[in-house]
């Protein structure tokens, strides 16, 4: 057995494809540190690691490594602006839309929106990081959801920016770690446009003003799509985020846009600078998300059509 005192749990590559990966804090248990075995070569071993986010995920198939290697050629992604739009129904678009993407069907597609108040639990959540009892969870209108991204517990809610990426990473060097390094480097730059000096916090993911986190992210990719991704918070109810421990971490803070002096500006506003951002930090052009794809549930369908004819969308598309 290891010194951390954890058996070594055997997963295959195929396990790997659906790996979840998300705000960092202690585990409530081992979360996998994945590395690549020249003995199995589809076989990987994984072990308790304090943040999977700070590490690389390689694995060799067949005898072709897959991971850690550069892009080449520039993808495209499209961009579109859904308002504040229900957990659940943005969970199974997500779902549904990472079906299209696997299939080619649509580019990568970054889906900008609002929630309303939403707690989520990732699969590594401690009941104890839920701080507020289920009667003030239910005065204050908030629900709480069980989701499949890594990480611990987050709140979603009005006047956040929540951003997901729906991105094949085949394209992009089956990097995990790069990716949201890059969607932090994104995020960076929508604040320092608007005059907020923002940073990374190594080990810790996500976009802080000094050791105050203004943007949370978690992701999961399953057969290389990624879904879930990054919150921005803009304008929020603060009061929400003494609900929980933001991320399972507790010696930093919680901050917005607003707290930061820019009161001005709305999840919306920020809509098309967040999108550019995206765009240029993962060196994607811009895309047209299809009207029509074949296959998709009337829901997802309803809600992406919306999307694409809303004057918002055009906007992030222009």
């Amino acid at each position: 057995m290891p010194a951390n005192g954890f058996e070594p749990l055997k997963r295959s590559a195929a396990d790997l494809q659906s790996a979840p990966f998300g705000h960092s804090g202690t585990p409530a248990q081992p979360i996998p540190d994945l590395y690549h075995t020249k003995r199995h070569p589809a076989e990987i071993v994984s072990t308790e690691h304090r943040d999977t986010m700070y590490h690389s995920l390689e694995i060799q198939v067949k005898g072709t490594t897959i991971g850690n290697t550069q892009l080449t050629g520039q993808a495209a992604m499209a961009a579109l602006w859904l308002g504040s739009i229900d957990y659940h129904a943005a969970w199974r678009l997500q779902r549904d839309l990472v079906d299209a993407r696997v299939a080619g069907a649509i580019p990568d597609t970054l889906l900008l929106l609002e929630h309303p108040a939403t707690i989520t639990l990732g699969r590594a959540a401690r009941t104890e990081h839920l701080l507020a009892a289920p009667a003030r969870l239910r005065e204050a209108g908030i629900e709480v959801v069980s989701v499949d991204r890594g990480g611990d517990v987050t709140y979603h809610g009005p006047g956040q920016l929540v951003g997901y990426p729906i991105v094949d990473l085949r394209a992009r060097g089956s990097d995990l770690h790069n990716f949201l390094r890059q969607l932090e480097g994104g995020l960076i730059d929508v604040l320092g446009g608007i005059g907020i000096a923002a940073r990374r916090l190594p080990p810790h993911t996500g976009v802080w003003v000094g050791d105050t986190k203004v943007a949370a992210l978690g992701i999961k990719v399953s057969r290389w799509v990624s879904s879930h991704g990054f919150a921005l918070n803009v304008c929020p109810e603060m009061e929400h985020f003494s609900m929980i421990v933001p991320c399972g971490i507790r010696d930093y803070g919680v901050t917005s846009i607003s707290k930061l002096g820019r009161t001005d500006l709305t999840p919306r506003a920020l809509a098309q600078a967040t999108s550019a951002a995206v765009r240029r930090s993962l060196g994607s052009a811009r895309a047209d998300c299809p009207r029509t794809v074949v296959g998709l549930p009337e829901e997802s369908r309803e809600i992406l059509r919306a999307a694409i004819d809303s004057a918002e969308s055009a906007v992030l598309n222009s």
